[in-house]
């Protein structure tokens, strides 16, 4: 599957930088889009 990209998509429903980890160890090359959190003033 060289060549061949994903999209994996998911709610911040625990540490999602575990499954980008696991992905780096099995030789993918994760990147995670996201936005700055609001901060209340």
């Amino acid at each position: 599957m060289s060549g061949r990209g994903a999209i994996f998509l998911t709610a911040h429903l625990g540490p999602f930088e575990f499954v980008a980890q696991e992905l780096a160890l099995r030789g993918y090359n994760p990147f995670i889009v996201g936005t700055p959190p609001h901060i209340a003033r």
